[in-house]
Protein backbone atom coordinates (compact mmCIF):
# COMPACT_ATOMS: atom_id res chain seq x y z
CA UNK A 1 0.00 0.00 0.00
CA UNK A 2 2.92 2.35 0.57
CA UNK A 3 3.74 2.16 -3.15
CA UNK A 4 0.20 3.24 -4.03
CA UNK A 5 0.50 6.25 -1.73
CA UNK A 6 4.02 7.08 -2.88
CA UNK A 7 3.28 6.99 -6.62
CA UNK A 8 -0.01 8.77 -6.04
CA UNK A 9 1.96 11.62 -4.42
CA UNK A 10 -0.51 11.49 -1.54
CA UNK A 11 2.06 12.38 1.15
CA UNK A 12 2.59 15.74 -0.56
CA UNK A 13 -0.94 16.71 0.43
CA UNK A 14 0.38 17.14 3.99
CA UNK A 15 2.64 19.92 2.77
CA UNK A 16 -0.30 21.61 1.06
CA UNK A 17 -2.33 21.35 4.26
CA UNK A 18 0.56 22.78 6.29
CA UNK A 19 0.93 25.66 3.83
CA UNK A 20 -2.77 26.49 3.96
CA UNK A 21 -2.85 26.27 7.77
CA UNK A 22 0.23 28.42 8.37
CA UNK A 23 0.70 30.53 5.25
CA UNK A 24 4.40 29.61 5.46
CA UNK A 25 5.61 29.53 1.87
CA UNK A 26 8.39 27.07 2.77
CA UNK A 27 5.76 24.30 2.80
CA UNK A 28 4.53 25.29 -0.67
CA UNK A 29 8.07 25.55 -2.03
CA UNK A 30 8.96 22.12 -0.67
CA UNK A 31 5.80 20.67 -2.18
CA UNK A 32 6.61 22.11 -5.59
CA UNK A 33 10.21 20.86 -5.33
CA UNK A 34 9.04 17.32 -4.57
CA UNK A 35 6.50 17.29 -7.39
CA UNK A 36 8.99 18.74 -9.86
CA UNK A 37 11.50 16.07 -8.80
CA UNK A 38 8.89 13.40 -9.46
CA UNK A 39 8.12 14.89 -12.90
CA UNK A 40 11.81 14.75 -13.83
CA UNK A 41 12.38 11.21 -12.54
CA UNK A 42 9.19 9.43 -13.58
CA UNK A 43 10.47 8.35 -16.99
CA UNK A 44 13.18 6.33 -15.24
CA UNK A 45 10.91 4.97 -12.52
CA UNK A 46 9.42 1.55 -13.19
CA UNK A 47 6.63 2.22 -10.69
CA UNK A 48 5.47 5.64 -11.83
CA UNK A 49 3.00 4.32 -14.39
CA UNK A 50 2.64 0.67 -13.35
CA UNK A 51 -0.39 1.06 -11.07
CA UNK A 52 -3.43 2.58 -12.77
CA UNK A 53 -5.09 3.17 -9.42
CA UNK A 54 -2.08 5.11 -8.11
CA UNK A 55 -2.06 7.21 -11.29
CA UNK A 56 -5.73 8.02 -10.70
CA UNK A 57 -5.04 9.26 -7.19
CA UNK A 58 -2.00 11.17 -8.47
CA UNK A 59 -4.23 12.92 -11.01
CA UNK A 60 -6.53 14.11 -8.22
CA UNK A 61 -3.60 15.18 -6.04
CA UNK A 62 -1.96 17.15 -8.85
CA UNK A 63 -5.22 18.84 -9.85
CA UNK A 64 -5.85 19.94 -6.28
CA UNK A 65 -2.28 21.12 -5.76
CA UNK A 66 -2.21 23.07 -9.03
CA UNK A 67 -5.42 24.93 -8.23
CA UNK A 68 -4.48 25.73 -4.63
CA UNK A 69 -0.89 26.72 -5.38
CA UNK A 70 -2.01 28.81 -8.32
CA UNK A 71 -4.69 30.53 -6.25
CA UNK A 72 -2.13 31.51 -3.62
CA UNK A 73 0.46 32.56 -6.26
CA UNK A 74 2.89 29.82 -5.24
CA UNK A 75 3.63 28.57 -8.76
CA UNK A 76 5.87 30.31 -11.23
CA UNK A 77 4.73 30.30 -14.83
CA UNK A 78 7.28 27.59 -15.58
CA UNK A 79 6.17 25.44 -12.64
CA UNK A 80 2.54 25.87 -13.60
CA UNK A 81 3.42 24.67 -17.10
CA UNK A 82 5.20 21.65 -15.65
CA UNK A 83 2.12 20.74 -13.61
CA UNK A 84 -0.18 21.19 -16.60
CA UNK A 85 2.03 19.02 -18.82
CA UNK A 86 2.01 16.33 -16.14
CA UNK A 87 -1.76 16.61 -15.76
CA UNK A 88 -2.18 16.34 -19.52
CA UNK A 89 0.03 13.24 -19.65
CA UNK A 90 -1.88 11.73 -16.73
CA UNK A 91 -5.24 12.43 -18.35
CA UNK A 92 -4.12 10.76 -21.58
CA UNK A 93 -2.95 7.75 -19.59
CA UNK A 94 -6.25 7.42 -17.70
CA UNK A 95 -8.34 7.89 -20.86
CA UNK A 96 -6.63 4.90 -22.46
CA UNK A 97 -8.92 1.89 -22.02
CA UNK A 98 -5.84 -0.20 -21.15
CA UNK A 99 -5.55 1.80 -17.92
CA UNK A 100 -9.13 1.41 -16.80
CA UNK A 101 -10.19 -1.40 -14.47
CA UNK A 102 -13.97 -1.59 -14.86
CA UNK A 103 -14.38 -4.88 -13.03
CA UNK A 104 -14.05 -3.39 -9.53
CA UNK A 105 -13.88 -0.20 -7.48
CA UNK A 106 -10.52 0.88 -8.89
CA UNK A 107 -12.31 1.71 -12.12
CA UNK A 108 -14.53 4.14 -10.25
CA UNK A 109 -11.52 5.99 -8.89
CA UNK A 110 -9.90 5.99 -12.33
CA UNK A 111 -13.08 7.40 -13.88
CA UNK A 112 -13.47 9.93 -11.04
CA UNK A 113 -9.92 11.16 -11.58
CA UNK A 114 -10.50 11.51 -15.31
CA UNK A 115 -13.73 13.37 -14.60
CA UNK A 116 -11.93 15.75 -12.26
CA UNK A 117 -9.33 16.49 -14.92
CA UNK A 118 -12.06 17.06 -17.51
CA UNK A 119 -14.03 19.36 -15.23
CA UNK A 120 -11.02 21.23 -13.82
CA UNK A 121 -9.11 21.56 -17.09
CA UNK A 122 -11.64 21.77 -19.93
CA UNK A 123 -9.28 23.93 -21.98
CA UNK A 124 -6.51 21.35 -22.11
CA UNK A 125 -6.49 19.70 -25.54
CA UNK A 126 -8.45 16.62 -24.41
CA UNK A 127 -10.23 18.02 -21.36
CA UNK A 128 -13.73 17.80 -22.73
CA UNK A 129 -13.13 14.29 -24.09
CA UNK A 130 -11.85 13.16 -20.66
CA UNK A 131 -15.08 14.34 -19.09
CA UNK A 132 -17.19 12.45 -21.63
CA UNK A 133 -15.18 9.23 -21.24
CA UNK A 134 -15.32 9.52 -17.45
CA UNK A 135 -19.09 9.92 -17.45
CA UNK A 136 -19.49 6.84 -19.66
CA UNK A 137 -17.27 4.84 -17.32
CA UNK A 138 -19.07 6.01 -14.21
CA UNK A 139 -22.41 5.08 -15.76
CA UNK A 140 -21.00 1.68 -16.69
CA UNK A 141 -19.92 1.18 -13.08
CA UNK A 142 -23.39 1.92 -11.77
CA UNK A 143 -24.88 -0.53 -14.24
CA UNK A 144 -22.35 -3.37 -13.95
CA UNK A 145 -20.72 -3.25 -10.51
CA UNK A 146 -23.90 -3.92 -8.57
CA UNK A 147 -25.56 -7.35 -8.56
CA UNK A 148 -29.30 -7.90 -8.81
CA UNK A 149 -29.41 -8.15 -5.00
CA UNK A 150 -28.17 -4.57 -4.72
CA UNK A 151 -24.72 -5.51 -3.39
CA UNK A 152 -21.45 -4.63 -5.03
CA UNK A 153 -20.07 -7.56 -7.05
CA UNK A 154 -16.96 -7.55 -4.86
CA UNK A 155 -19.25 -8.82 -2.06
CA UNK A 156 -17.65 -6.72 0.63
CA UNK A 157 -19.76 -4.63 3.00
CA UNK A 158 -16.86 -2.17 3.26
CA UNK A 159 -16.72 -1.69 -0.50
CA UNK A 160 -20.51 -1.39 -0.74
CA UNK A 161 -20.27 1.79 1.33
CA UNK A 162 -16.95 2.85 -0.22
CA UNK A 163 -18.40 2.80 -3.74
CA UNK A 164 -21.67 4.39 -2.66
CA UNK A 165 -19.64 7.18 -1.01
CA UNK A 166 -17.52 7.61 -4.16
CA UNK A 167 -20.59 8.07 -6.32
CA UNK A 168 -22.14 10.39 -3.75
CA UNK A 169 -18.98 12.55 -3.70
CA UNK A 170 -18.87 12.69 -7.50
CA UNK A 171 -22.58 13.52 -7.81
CA UNK A 172 -22.39 15.02 -11.29
CA UNK A 173 -24.70 12.88 -13.35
Amino acid sequence: YWRLNFYALRPTESLLTAYRATGDARFARRLVAIDESFFRAEARSPGAWSDDHAVAFRAMVLANEWWVLRYYHQLSESESGDFLREIEKTGAFLADVNHYQPQHNHGINEAAALLELGVDFPDLPNGRAWKAVARERLAYGIEHLVDADGALIENSPYYDFYVLDKYWQIGVF
